[in-house]
């Protein structure tokens, strides 16, 4: 494997070539913009200009169920990260990972990565300005100058590529315009909350304009440790992005831009909820005393809901940072666009699963180096007098990662266990894809629509795990033991299997779709798509958990209509889907007795899966009043699942993780003008079924709901300004976050959500 930053030089000569020949193709170029401009003057419902299909449409009339988030949106809405989203779209839930702030989990349709580790890939794509983020880790991205965030809802397989079995989140920031333009931002809120944010356009010349943007957001955390005195689930957090727009022609534009963010804290938070009678745990307080007063394990069950006492320091620190080039020509009936990009993550962190202070089970650390390389380029065009639209491309992917874990169990028991796994994974990943998709009117108002795109993965993992045991009752750490069977390793002799594995797929899209009206749209479609198959980085002592875990294929059928009624005042968007699965990637905790982890996460293969759904979002607008339903539906089953680890066990009527079988939300806002100002009055409410954390049918959260309210004032005296006041979870609703079961220690532990906040915020536009 390569080290450092190295990516294989066939990708690297691609994306010079598309870049050096774009710049040159494009000094003899002139070519006439056409812009055109759509205004709806009735007071009704605004559509947004959306690149779902990575060409400008209107959301109203692209035939994909999409929820687009206009930057007005998210501001009314106090949308302040990409978990916010979930509540304005139905058959989504976003959640930050477990120990890790910067990271998240994005359940779409059914389908969710539950274990953020370098070998396996999410099915749910997450994109910057064109930019396909890798990991979910480093994902949990502010709202900072965001233009729009678009929620694509079902496989995105022929455009977006790989790993978008369940959808895409298609993030646009706002790119530098001619006018001198930006805006101040400050809030102050409970549990000691501060944000202080900016943007700032400049205008060079006619010709060069740069964009700058930044945040800093801090707040105290809302849970306890209260044996060592540190707050958690706090974060610091800094962003800063910047823009370069340079259009030395009418034809041709550059957009250079980079971003960073620094987030810090104490980091995650773990509250016992049970412990297994007769479990080796409930050992240690006679084997450990003097630890507080040798209390036993159990004892810390119950109390305050938002504390724990856990001996551990945790901490946590990520950075990343990522630039991108984006060059596009204009070709008159067709554009060409280059996209050149590469992003690096850095993270650290050290948490504690049981909360005690006893070390049960606690992740000592937790250490994730990652970088990635892009390259894509893509001709979108129209022909016969725009009859007919066209997108085609070609896709480059590498990146490499070191993803090393240290777990510490049960230390102080005799006779002495394992005391330390170590779970080190070196991953290198490489994708290349083509593609090409057309829309073709064949009748009058009458569109078809096909597609289809080859993908080759190739996978690489060297992994070194191993464990560590002490010789004597309490004493030092002096032995190594290899985890790797021996039939794997490189060397019998040394502790190092290296595995590869490459994997190609065409998956492909065929829709039609129907203009009743000029504002009703219907539409039925088809698709295939892939999500990449790997290895899993915790292979241990369990012979199987060597083999690879295949790809992911998803056929999908849907309907869905999408009108505008009553002069733009009710909007009603419906779509019905069947995806049917096969070798679906699923997470399975394994008991691993021989050590040195007690269990493991694998991701293995269910044969067959289908998930049924249906999803609605209505809005209706009269004056100032606008309010909002949307609701969804999903029945998913397993038809073939057979774990062939566990031993062949039939795992069929296990229930989906994090998957709730109906959900829905209600957001309304009314805007009124006074003496002193435009007032805007708003609120939501979210509320979802009861959904799983992990197959076992124990480990569930209940059906709850959230409110959030909040008063926005543009205040008349000083152009520009405007002062707001905010409620999140209006009725200090519990719930849980995250739940944490491992029967093969005997306990279960849980992350508690955030608790009633308030605060205030002012703005300043100029």
């Amino acid at each position: 494997m390569n080290q450092g930053y190295r990516f294989k030089r066939s990708g690297l000569r691609f994306a010079l070539l598309a870049n050096v020949g774009l710049i040159a193709f494009a000094q003899p170029v002139q070519a006439q913009v056409e812009t055109a401009a759509q205004s709806t003057d009735s007071g009704g419902l605004q559509d947004i200009v959306v690149t779902a299909r990575r060409t400008e449409e209107s959301a109203q009339r692209t035939p994909i169920a999409i929820t687009a988030l206009s930057s007005t949106d998210l501001e009314r809405r106090q949308i302040t990260d990409l978990k916010g989203v979930q509540y304005s779209a139905p058959n989504i839930n976003i959640a930050t990972y477990p120990g890790d702030p910067s990271s998240i989990t994005i359940q779409m349709r059914g389908q969710v990565q539950t274990d953020l580790v370098a070998t396996s890939d999410p099915a749910i794509g997450v994109y910057l300005d064109g930019v396909y983020l890798g990991r979910g880790n480093g994902s949990s991205l502010t709202t900072l100058d965001l233009e729009r965030i678009e929620v694509l809802r079902g496989p995105q397989g022929t455009l977006f590529g790989r790993n978008t079995t369940g959808g895409a989140l298609n993030i646009v920031s706002k790119d530098p315009s001619d006018k001198l333009e930006g805006f101040m931002s400050g809030s102050v809120g409970k549990f000691d909350s501060f944000d202080l944010s900016g943007a700032l356009t400049i205008p060079i010349n006619d010709k060069l304009a740069v964009r700058g943007a930044f945040q800093h957001s801090q707040s105290g955390g809302y849970f306890k440790d209260t044996y060592n005195g540190q707050n958690l689930l706090d974060n610091n957090v800094d962003v800063a992005r910047l823009k370069l727009k340079w259009q030395p022609t009418d034809a041709f534009t550059v957009l250079l831009a980079g971003d960073y963010s620094d987030i810090t804290g104490n980091g995650a938070a773990f509250k016992l909820i049970s412990v297994t009678p007769g479990a080796a745990l409930n050992l240690l307080p006679a084997a450990q005393p003097g630890v507080d007063g040798g209390r036993a394990v159990s004892s810390y069950i119950g109390g305050d809901p938002y504390a724990n006492q856990s001996q551990l320091d945790n901490a946590y620190h990520a950075r990343l940072w990522g630039t991108s080039l984006t060059m596009t020509l204009d070709l008159g009936d067709a554009q060409l666009k280059s996209i050149t990009a590469y992003r690096e993550l850095k993270r650290t962190a050290a948490f504690d699963y049981d909360g005690t202070p006893y070390v049960i089970a606690e992740a000592n650390s937790v250490d994730l180096r990652q970088h990635q390389f892009s390259q894509e380029l893509q001709l979108n065009g129209s022909a016969f007098d725009h009859r007919l639209t066209y997108t085609g491309g070609l896709f480059y992917f590498a990146e490499h990662a070191r993803d090393i874990t240290r777990n510490d169990y049960l230390i102080g028991l005799a006779p002495p266990p394992f005391t330390r796994a170590i779970t080190d994974g070196e991953v290198e990943n490489d994708s290349y894809a083509a593609y090409a998709q057309a829309t073709y009117e064949v009748l009058a108002n009458t569109r078809i629509t096909a597609g289809l795109r080859y993908t080759r993965d190739t996978r690489e993992l060297i992994s070194r795990n191993r464990g560590f045991r002490s010789a004597t009752f309490g004493g030092p750490v002096t032995s190594e033991v290899c985890s790797l069977v021996a039939v794997v390793r490189d060397n019998p002799a040394v502790c190092q299997a290296t595995l590869n594995a490459d994997f190609g797929y065409w998956s492909y899209t065929l829709g039609v779709d129907h203009q009743l009206t000029d504002n009703v749209l219907i539409y039925a479609r088809t698709g295939r798509s892939y999500k990449a198959g790997g290895f899993n980085i915790r292979s241990t002592t369990v012979p199987d958990s060597f083999a690879p875990f295949a790809p992911e294929k998803l056929t999908d059928y849907e309907v869905g209509v999408k009108a505008d009624l009553f002069d733009h005042h009710l909007r009603n968007n419906l779509a019905v889907f069947y995806s049917d699965y096969r070798n679906m990637q699923r997470t399975l905790q394994v008991a691993t007795p021989a050590g040195p982890n007690p269990s493991a996460n694998f991701t293995t293969n269910a044969k067959k899966a289908h998930i049924f759904g249906i999803e609605n979002e209505l809005t209706g607008q009269i004056g100032g009043l606008r309010v909002t339903v949307s609701g969804g539906y999903l029945k998913p089953v397993y038809d073939d699942y057979r774990d062939t680890a566990a031993p062949f066990t039939d795992r069929s009527g296990e229930p989906f993780i994090e998957v709730s079988k109906y959900n829905v939300s209600v957001s309304g806002q009314y805007e009124l003008a006074t003496g002193f100002g435009k007032v805007r009055i708003g609120g939501d409410y979210s509320y979802r079924t009861k959904f799983y954390f992990a197959p076992q049918d124990t480990i569930f959260q209940k059906g709850y709901g959230l409110a959030n309210a909040q008063v926005a004032v543009d205040l008349n005296a000083i152009p520009g300004l405007e002062v707001s006041a905010y409620v999140r979870n209006l009725t200090d609703k519990y719930y849980n976050i995250y739940m944490l079961q491992l029967p093969a220690l005997g306990f279960a532990s849980v992350t508690p959500g955030e608790p009633r906040t308030y605060g205030a915020k002012a703005t300043f536009r100029f």
